[in-house]
């Protein structure tokens, strides 16, 4: 519409030449749509954040807008058109300084795109997300590493630890103050970015995805994603 293209134009002021918008999931009945839905909200939670913090790696295509300068400039998606898909996140992972890209996350400017019906498509495009990943930069790449990483390795200690039923008031202690900050930060960016929803069952598909995501990433290194159709 109108209203959306003057609201991610906007931000094309001075010394801004990319502007990141959200891309949500349309809203259905299911444990399946939940899930979609948490996972495109908790990655634009991370590059919507990175990106104010100065360190953008990536954009949705179907929210996204840059100047056509900088486009041209940069000979479109030339440097990685050997890449099945991913332009937009290549693109703009190559191109984003610390100055140079704004974030535009109000209602007006949100887009929603039709979610997957089945586990088997939404494992199909993670899979490619991942692929394209391995292509981002060598400081984006250790950023996100080790995020993942270190909630692997927390909620794991913390299993172990409660078997070993060492200091369990202590760990169970941790566990509750993580839970509540968790609740507390996706409440806040899931009213930002209309996913108020989903904020009481975050905790739960935080841990899944917490662990599903490296699964699905080392599948990538033993069978090849289909390609973007």
């Amino acid at each position: 519409s109108n209203q959306w293209v003057r609201r991610m134009q906007s931000g094309l002021v001075e010394g801004k030449d990319i502007v990141l918008g959200c891309d949500a999931y349309e809203k259905r009945s299911g444990y399946l749509n939940r899930l979609i839905r948490f996972d495109a909200f908790h990655v634009a939670m991370q590059y919507l954040s990175l990106a104010l913090a100065g360190k953008a790696y990536m954009g949705v295509g179907r929210n996204l807008s840059y100047r056509k300068g900088l486009f041209f400039g940069q000979k479109g998606f030339s440097s990685h058109y050997t890449v099945h898909s991913g332009d937009d996140d290549l693109f703009v992972n190559s191109v984003a300084t610390k100055t140079n890209t704004q974030i535009e996350i109000s209602k007006a400017s949100h887009t929603i795109s039709a979610a997957k019906g089945s586990f088997s498509g939404w494992f199909n495009r993670k899979r490619r997300h991942f692929t394209t990943g391995r292509h981002y930069s060598k400081k984006s790449r250790s950023t996100l590493m080790w995020y993942g990483l270190s909630k692997v390795l927390f909620y794991s200690f913390a299993v172990v630890l409660i078997i070993m039923n060492y200091n369990l008031l202590i760990i169970l202690a941790a566990l509750f103050l993580y839970l509540v900050s968790l609740l507390i930060i996706f409440r806040k960016a899931a009213t930002k970015l209309d996913e108020a929803d989903l904020t009481f069952v975050s905790p739960l598909l935080d841990l899944f995805m917490t662990f599903i995501n490296p699964l699905l990433y080392f599948s990538t290194l033993i069978v090849k994603p289909e390609k973007w159709k």
